[in-house]
């Protein structure tokens, strides 16, 4: 962004867009956490979920293998996906179940 500010003009799209993807570099360089949120903003990112709940709810294993390519496939996003939807099943086995105060007599 500095080089481009130096030599002055307009910018194009192609130009935003890169000075935009630089900067989401940087800030994951400064914060690697950030990294999980990038991949949440990416137009893959719902495919990518997708793919990884068919996977425990398919109920062929040659629709399994299917998903788990397509998945892979997608390299860091789909891994991110992945681990998100593990943390959600963690997290849900982990919290202790509310009661239900309409049962208790």
């Amino acid at each position: 962004m500095a080089a481009k500010d130096g030599i002055g003009g307009e910018w194009k799209m192609e130009e935003f867009v890169e000075s935009v993807d630089w900067a989401m570099r940087k800030q994951e360089q400064d914060n690697p956490a950030i990294r999980q949120v990038h991949a949440q903003l990416s137009p893959e990112w719902e495919r990518a979920t997708t793919l990884a709940v068919s996977i425990m709810t398919s109920t062929s294993p040659e629709q399994e293998r299917e998903a788990t390519e397509q998945l892979a496939a997608m390299g860091e996003v789909g891994t991110r996906a992945l681990v998100e939807i593990l943390l959600q099943i963690k997290k849900g086995a982990t919290q202790p179940a509310e009661s239900d105060s309409s049962s208790v007599r």
